[in-house]
């Protein structure tokens, strides 16, 4: 809904061919713009024996300009450990899984000239803001209203609940700040030091 809404684009589901998956329950679908395919996500949801991942996103083949000239089409997986049989999802299930979306999506739009720039292989300050803005869609009120419902009648979620789960995501939300501005101190002290090459103090450098 995301993605058709906002971009125009679509996720299609496909068959995969005979050995492109490693489990049965790998489902494969494509993104694309109308006809033109523009990636190719592999989605590995449930809980296995053997299985570790909790949750993550995997770069299988990023964007990259071939020798013919055309784009390298990028593949990612998402792998989660979801209950087999569970009807729909908790909130902190969505908001993981949306925030996995995010990076997917991130690395399946790239257009890079080499391969190690694309997707979240890309600058580090920029790879985790497309997953935590997919991660407010899923308490966005007109996002709520589309796709949020009862587990077993579908009806729509009432308007109290959704209040009460925004309510929920403020809890301690000044710790989350704090934390955030920690970030930005030590990324600015990692970014501002310059070391001074031939130094006699062992190669300790200078802040800018």
């Amino acid at each position: 809904l995301i993605l058709s809404r906002l971009l125009g684009l679509a996720f299609q589901p496909e068959k995969p061919a005979e050995g492109e998956v490693w489990h049965p329950s790998v489902q494969k679908y494509t993104l694309r713009e109308k006809d033109r395919v523009l990636g190719v996500l592999y989605l590995d949801p449930f809980m296995r024996p053997g299985k570790v991942v909790q949750s993550a996103q995997f770069t299988l083949q990023g964007s990259k300009r071939l020798d013919d000239g055309g784009m390298q089409t990028p593949m990612t997986t998402l792998v989660y450990s979801l209950p087999i049989g569970t009807v729909g999802l908790p909130l902190p299930y969505a908001i993981t899984f949306m925030h996995e979306i995010g990076h997917a999506v991130h690395s399946l739009l790239s257009e890079t000239e080499y391969q190690h720039l694309s997707g979240t292989r890309g600058t580090v300050d920029f790879v985790e803001f497309p997953s935590h803005l997919f991660e407010h869609f899923v308490l966005d009120p007109g996002c709520l209203a589309t796709y949020a419902g009862h587990a077993r009648t579908g009806a729509p979620m009432p308007t109290a609940v959704q209040q009460a789960c925004r309510r929920s995501r403020l809890r301690f939300a000044h710790f989350e700040a704090v934390q955030q501005l920690m970030y930005a101190a030590i990324d600015q002290a990692f970014y501002a030091y310059v070391p001074s090459g031939g130094s006699s103090d062992g190669g300790a450098g200078r802040p800018v």
